[in-house]
C-alpha cells in the first residue's frame, strides 16, 4: 500500500476529518454535516491554501447533477457555522471572488496505518440497509450525540424517549455509528416496529447476531464475553420484553451497551432515561437574516431538505418570515420538516406555511426513503394512538380542544362526562406524557400540560369521528367564560405577573369564540365570552383581531329587553375603546359612543355613565375639539364625585389634566396631575383598566414631566420622564411603555438638546413599537427630529416627511402638530423656504382650528425664522412682530420654557442670522 492509498485523515486546530470514514471529529467526538458538505469540506481540504473553483465543488457534492449555484453556498454556510472556531485570522474557508472558495486554515495530513475498518451493521428484516446508511444527514443533534456516545463507557443501557418524529432512530445510530470503533465486536441495530409478540425479541436480536432463536437468556449467553453496542429500535409496544431483555444482558453480557428508542421508558433496572427535543426554533419576532435563521437547527434541516427548490440567500424577506413561520408551526420536529420541505417543489413557501393550519401534514407523503409507518405524521401518531388503553384514548381526544397549555383543573372542567376524578385523570395525563404524546411544564408552582401541534390535529380528528366534538366544545367554552367571570386585573405594579399568568387565556379564548358563532355554536355563550374577555382584549394586542371578534359580538346581539340593553352598552363601549386604541378616530367611533349615550340615559348606572364620558372625551380629544373633550371630563368628574369614587375622580382629573395641557394652560395642567403622582399605581379595577388602556400613572407623570418642562423647569421634567420610563417597565404593559416613551421621554430629551440620550430611547421605542405600522411611524418622526436637531435638515425633513406621510390626519390629537413644527424647522435648515412656509402655515390652521395651543409660542417662533430669512426690513420687522406676539401668548400662559428661546431669537434678530438648531 503506497502512502497515497494509505488511510490518511486532515488535521486542522481541534477539528480531525478522517477521509476514509468521511466523518469529521472535533476533539474526538463527531460534528454532524449533511451529506453534500462532507465531499465539499473533503475536496477544499484536498487543496488546502488553493483556490477551487465553485464547478469542481459542485460537482464533487452533486456528481453528474445539474443544481443551482445557491445550494453550494448553503453548504458552506454550514461548514463555516460547524467549524467557526479553526480559523486563525478569519474564517477557515475564504470567498475567492468571481473564482471559488478556498481553505485558508493550516492543515496537517496524519496517516492511519493501524486504522481498524469499522463493523458494518447487520440490519434487521423490516429496516432497509439504505435506511442506515443515510442517518449520517444529521442537523442540530451534535451535542445530544456527543453526550450520549460519552457515557457509554459507564451505562449499561440508555433509552432515548421522545413522541414520533422526533429523531431518536436517527441519533441512535450516528451514536453507533461514531462510537463503533470503541467496540472490537462493532454494533448491531434491531428494529422491533414490525413484531408483535413479545416472544419474539429476542429472537429478532439473535437473528441479528446470526445466531438461532432462543429466550433472553441465550442473547445474554450470545453476546457475554463480546465488546459490542446493540441499538434496540422502537421498543414502545413491547415495554415488558424489551426491559426484560435489557437486564439479561446487562447481568450475563457486561461489555455489552445497549441504546434503546422508545416513546416511554423501558423501566428496566439501570437505565438511564435521554428525552430527545425537538430541534431549536426562530422565536417570534427574531431577526430574520438568512444567517440568524441558519443558526436555529429547525431552519437548517428544513432548508437541507429543500434542496434546490430554494437559495436562501437570495430570499426575500417575506420568504424567510415565511420560513421562519413555518419552522415554528412544525415546533422542530424533524420528521414534520421532513415532510414540509416535501411538498414545498409542489406548493411553494406561502403555500406550504398556509395548508400548515389545517391537518394536510398530517397525511403529507413523506421521502421515498422514510420507513413505512413514519410516511406521514398520521401513521406515526396511530402507531401511538392504537397502543393507549381506551379510556386514555378518549381522555387525549377530548383535551385537544386545548389549543394551548392548560391545567389538571382545567381539563377536569372540560372533560364530557367527568368520568374520573382530578387524581385518576392526573395519572393518565402523566402516563400520556410518559408515552411523549402530552407535553409538561411547570409555572408558578402549577403543572401545565401541553399538545404539540400535529398531535392536538391527529386527536381533534379523532374526537370529530366520534360525533363529541360539540359537545366538549361546549364545555369548554363554558369553562373559558367561567373563568374569564372570575378574572380580575391586578394591580400596575403586578400586571406583568397578571399577563403572563392568564396569556392561556387568549388561546382558549379565540378557540372558544371560533366554535360559538360557528353554525354549531352558541351564540348566547359567544356573547357572554365578549362581554367577560374584556380584560383580555385591553391586556393583549390582538389589533384587527380583536375588533373583527367583537364586531362579530355585535352583530349577534339581538334586541331583547332585559340585560340587553347592558349587554350592547358593555360591548359597544369595549368596541370603541379597542378601535380608539388602533385607529385614534373615525365615523364608527363616533357612532358607537352616540350609542352608548343613548342607552346609559335609561339606566342611570354610574359605571356606564363613567365609561360613556370617557369614550366621549378621548374621541373629541382625537378629532380636535378640545373644548368640547374638556367639558365631557369635567362631567365625569362630577359623576364620579358624587358616586365617592376615588379611583374614578383620579381618572376624570387625569382627563382634565391633559385637556387643559393640549388647550395651552400647563399650569392648571400640573396642578390636575400633581395629586396623581404619588398614588401607588392607581389600585386599578377592572373596568377602569379596561377603559383607559393605557397604565393611568404614566400617562399623569408624561404630562406632568411635559408641563414642567413648558414651565421652564428642564431638569426636574428630565428626571420624571426617565423614573416614568422605569415604571412603565416594572408594569411589563407594553401600550404603557410605548406612552413613557413617545409622550415623555423622547420629547423631553430632544427639546432639551441631549441629542446622544435622546438616540438610545428612539431605538428603545422603535424596538417596542415592532409589529404596529402607526407606533413605528412615531419612533421615525423622531428619527427625524433628532437629524434637525443635530443640523442635517435635508435628511431629517425628509424623514419626517415620510413618517407624517403614515400618520392618520387625527393620530394622537397634539402630537401631531409637534411634529410638524419640527418638520417646518428642519425644511429652514435645508433652505427650503416654500415647503417651510406652507407646513407652518398649515400648523397655524390646525392650532387655531382644533385650539391645539400648548406650542402656539414655538410655531409663531419658527414662522419667525421662515421670514427673516427672506430678508429685508420689512421681513425684519414682521418677524419681530410675531416673536412679540408668541412672547406675550407664552408669558401670560406661563409657558417659560417657549419664552425663553423667544428672547434668544429676538436677541438674534439684528443680526439677521439664521436660526440655531
Amino acid at each position: 500500500m503506497t502512502d497515497h492509498d494509505q488511510p490518511h485523515s486532515y488535521v486542522f486546530g481541534a477539528y480531525r476529518f478522517d477521509c476514509a470514514r468521511q466523518v469529521l471529529l472535533k476533539d474526538g467526538a463527531e460534528v454532524p454535516l449533511g451529506s453534500r458538505a462532507l465531499p465539499v469540506l473533503a475536496r477544499l481540504l484536498e487543496n488546502a491554501g488553493k483556490t477551487v473553483r465553485k464547478s469542481d465543488l459542485l460537482q464533487a457534492a452533486w456528481p453528474d447533477t445539474f443544481v443551482e449555484e445557491g445550494n453550494l453556498r448553503i453548504q458552506i454556510l454550514a461548514l463555516r457555522k460547524a467549524i467557526g472556531d479553526a480559523g486563525q485570522d478569519g474564517p477557515a474557508i475564504r470567498n475567492v471572488t468571481g473564482r471559488g472558495y478556498a481553505f485558508l486554515a493550516p492543515v496537517g495530513i496524519v496517516r492511519d496505518a493501524g486504522a481498524r475498518p469499522r463493523p458494518d451493521p447487520l440490519p434487521a428484516p423490516g429496516l432497509p440497509a439504505r435506511h442506515l446508511a443515510e442517518v449520517g444527514r444529521i442537523i442540530g443533534r451534535a451535542d445530544v450525540i456527543a453526550d450520549l456516545a460519552g457515557k457509554l463507557a459507564g451505562q449499561k443501557l440508555m433509552t432515548i424517549v421522545g413522541p414520533g418524529g422526533v429523531g431518536k432512530t436517527t441519533v441512535a445510530v450516528a451514536v453507533a455509528r461514531s462510537s463503533a470503533a470503541d467496540f472490537d465486536d462493532g454494533w448491531r441495530f434491531v428494529d422491533l416496529a414490525s413484531l408483535t409478540n413479545p416472544r419474539a425479541v429476542p429472537d429478532a436480536v439473535l437473528a441479528a447476531m446470526g445466531a438461532p432463536a432462543g429466550r433472553p437468556q441465550d442473547v445474554a449467553a450470545a453476546l457475554a464475553g463480546k465488546r459490542l453496542l446493540l441499538v434496540l429500535d422502537n421498543c414502545e409496544h413491547l415495554l415488558d420484553a424489551a426491559a426484560e431483555l435489557a437486564e439479561q444482558i446487562a447481568a450475563g453480557a457486561p461489555d455489552v451497551r445497549l441504546i434503546a428508542t422508545s416513546r416511554e421508558p423501558l423501566r428496566a433496572r439501570g437505565e438511564v432515561i435521554i428525552r430527545l427535543a425537538s430541534l431549536d426554533v426562530p422565536p417570534q419576532g427574531g431577526p430574520l437574516g438568512i444567517a440568524d435563521l441558519l443558526a436555529h437547527s429547525a431552519v437548517e434541516l428544513f432548508v437541507e431538505r429543500v434542496g434546490a427548490q430554494i437559495d436562501p440567500v437570495t430570499l426575500p424577506p417575506s420568504d424567510l418570515r415565511l420560513i421562519a413561520e413555518i419552522s415554528r408551526k412544525l415546533e422542530g420536529i424533524p420528521l414534520a420538516i421532513e415532510l414540509a420541505a416535501a411538498q414545498v417543489e409542489y406548493m411553494g413557501l406561502q403555500g406550504l406555511a398556509h395548508n400548515l393550519d389545517s391537518s394536510f401534514l398530517l397525511t403529507a407523503a413523506g421521502a421515498h426513503r422514510t420507513v413505512p409507518r413514519q410516511q406521514t405524521l398520521q401513521a406515526v401518531l396511530e402507531w401511538s394512538y392504537r397502543l393507549l388503553a381506551p379510556d386514555a384514548q378518549d381522555t387525549l381526544r377530548q383535551i385537544s380542544i386545548f389549543p394551548g397549555e392548560f391545567t389538571l383543573a382545567s381539563a377536569h372542567s372540560v372533560l364530557t362526562p367527568q368520568a374520573e376524578d382530578p387524581g385518576t385523570l392526573l395519572r393518565t395525563l402523566v402516563d400520556l406524557a410518559k408515552k411523549s404524546l402530552v407535553n409538561i411544564s411547570h409555572k408558578g408552582g402549577e403543572t401545565c400540560f401541553r399538545l404539540s401541534e400535529t398531535t392536538r390535529q391527529f386527536a381533534e380528528e379523532k374526537l370529530a369521528e366520534t360525533g363529541m366534538r360539540t359537545a366538549v366544545a361546549a364545555s369548554h367554552a363554558r369553562h373559558v367564560l367561567a373563568e374569564l367571570r372570575h378574572t380580575t386585573v391586578a394591580s400596575a405594579a403586578d400586571r406583568a405577573a397578571w399577563t403572563l399568568e392568564h396569556s392561556h387565556l387568549v388561546e382558549d379564548l379565540r378557540a372558544a369564540l371560533d366554535w360559538a358563532f360557528s353554525d354549531q355554536g352558541d351564540e348566547d355563550i359567544g356573547v357572554a365570552l365578549s362581554m367577560a374577555a374584556a380584560p383580555i382584549w385591553m391586556t393583549s394586542i390582538l389589533s384587527e383581531e380583536t375588533e373583527r371578534r367583537l364586531e362579530i359580538s355585535l352583530s349577534n346581539l339581538r334586541p331583547r329587553a332585559g340585560p340587553d340593553v347592558q349587554r350592547r352598552l358593555h360591548l359597544f363601549a369595549t368596541l370603541a375603546s379597542r378601535l380608539q386604541l388602533f385607529r385614534t378616530s373615525g365615523a364608527e367611533i363616533s357612532e358607537a359612543w352616540r350609542n352608548s349615550f343613548d342607552v346609559t340615559k335609561g339606566l342611570g348606572e354610574v359605571e356606564f355613565g363613567l365609561w360613556t364620558f370617557w369614550g366621549s372625551w378621548l374621541n373629541s380629544f382625537m378629532i380636535g375639539r378640545h373644548r368640547d373633550a374638556l367639558a365631557f371630563a369635567r362631567r365625569c368628574h362630577t359623576l364620579a364625585s358624587r358616586a365617592q369614587s376615588s379611583e374614578e375622580v383620579a381618572i376624570a382629573r387625569l382627563m382634565i389634566a391633559i385637556s387643559l395641557f393640549v388647550l395651552g394652560y400647563p399650569i392648571d395642567s400640573s396642578e390636575q396631575t400633581a395629586p396623581l403622582l404619588d398614588i401607588d399605581g392607581f389600585a386599578v379595577s377592572r373596568s377602569m383598566f379596561v377603559r383607559f388602556q393605557w397604565d393611568p400613572r404614566v400617562v399623569a407623570k408624561c404630562y406632568h414631566a411635559d408641563a414642567l418642562w413648558m414651565r421652564g423647569r428642564p431638569q426636574e421634567a428630565l428626571r420624571m420622564a426617565k423614573e416614568n420610563l422605569q415604571l412603565a417597565h416594572g408594569i411589563g404593559h407594553r401600550p404603557s411603555v410605548w406612552n413613557a416613551l413617545a409622550h415623555g421621554v423622547c420629547p423631553i430629551v430632544i427639546r432639551s438638546g441631549s441629542f446622544d440620550l435622546a438616540e438610545g430611547y428612539v431605538e428603545e421605542l422603535r424596538a417596542v413599537s415592532e409589529g404596529n405600522p402607526l407606533w413605528q411611524a412615531w419612533a421615525d418622526a423622531y428619527e427625524g427630529c433628532l437629524h434637525i436637531g443635530l443640523g442635517d435638515g435635508r435628511r431629517g425633513a425628509s424623514k419626517m416627511a415620510d413618517a407624517l406621510s403614515r400618520f392618520p390626519e387625527n393620530a394622537f390629537g397634539h402630537r401631531m402638530l409637534g411634529f410638524v413644527v419640527r418638520l417646518a424647522e428642519g425644511q429652514i435648515l435645508a433652505g427650503d423656504l416654500a415647503s417651510a412656509n406652507a407646513t407652518i402655515e398649515r400648523a397655524l390652521s390646525r392650532a387655531r382650528d382644533r385650539e391645539e395651543l400648548w406650542c402656539l409660542p414655538e410655531i409663531l417662533r419658527v414662522k419667525a425664522q421662515s421670514i427673516v430669512l427672506a430678508g429685508g426690513p420689512q421681513e425684519e420687522r414682521s418677524a419681530r412682530a410675531h416673536l412679540r406676539l408668541a412672547r406675550r401668548f407664552a408669558h401670560l400662559r406661563g409657558m417659560a420654557a417657549w419664552q425663553k428661546r423667544i428672547d434668544a431669537d429676538l436677541l438674534a434678530l439684528p443680526a439677521r442670522s439664521a436660526p440655531a438648531p
